[in-house]
């Protein structure tokens, strides 16, 4: 089992809850080779750090970090597509809980005129993939290629859908998505993709 102990940064970590003070992580500032710890190369960067977090939560039966504690997500653009109404209600209060006000699309013609307008992109997309006239993959396959067009930075797009099986999540990744989540999205999953994203906006 994974052990933690880091020194780099620590005021980084006091933002978190659910880590156990026995884990530790050998900090190294050259190729370690261990199959009983987890190694951490220097520099440490507060990206770096929080993927090493991000990495052993996934890994490990740990509590989720709260991100209502001390996380600031209020900069995030996020842009949440779904057809249904009662859907996009849901997505709304959960990202509010967040400080996120997300712009909201009722189907992915409407998805990808608006991502094609937003000044400075938007952060992170979450896409529905079952809707009529464009579904989302269609809608993703559409903004990659819009993208691509006009030297854009491709944006974070992730499927939303009630369906787990892996023949939907490789079509969303094949589709040009970045990850794929069940519906309803669970609070330690988002949480780790609203960090993760966090992390890569002000890298």
């Amino acid at each position: 089992q994974h052990q933690m102990c880091i020194r780099a940064r620590p005021s980084i970590l006091k933002e978190y809850s659910g880590y156990d003070e026995k884990k530790i992580v050998l900090l190294s500032t050259s190729n370690t080779v261990t199959d009983k710890l987890t190694v951490f190369l220097s520099p440490y960067t507060q990206k770096s750090m929080m993927g090493l977090l991000t990495s052993i939560q996934q890994s490990s039966n740990v509590k989720p970090f709260s991100a209502l504690n001390n996380t600031d997500f209020s900069s995030l653009r996020v842009l949440a597509v779904d057809d249904d109404a009662t859907n996009r209600m849901i997505i709304s209060s959960v990202l509010r809980r967040y400080k996120i006000k997300a712009d909201i699309a009722e189907s992915g013609n409407q998805a990808l005129e608006m991502a094609s307008q937003v000044y400075g992109q938007y952060d992170l997309i979450l896409m529905d993939l079952e809707m009529p006239d464009m579904d989302g993959y269609e809608a993703t396959r559409r903004l990659r290629s819009y993208e691509r067009e006009h030297l854009i930075s491709p944006t974070q797009i992730v499927a939303l859908s009630a369906h787990s099986i892996e023949e939907f999540k490789g079509l969303a990744i094949a589709s040009g998505m970045n990850d794929f989540m069940n519906k309803p999205i669970k609070k330690q999953s988002l949480e780790i993709l609203l960090n993760k994203v966090l992390m890569d906006k002000i890298s």
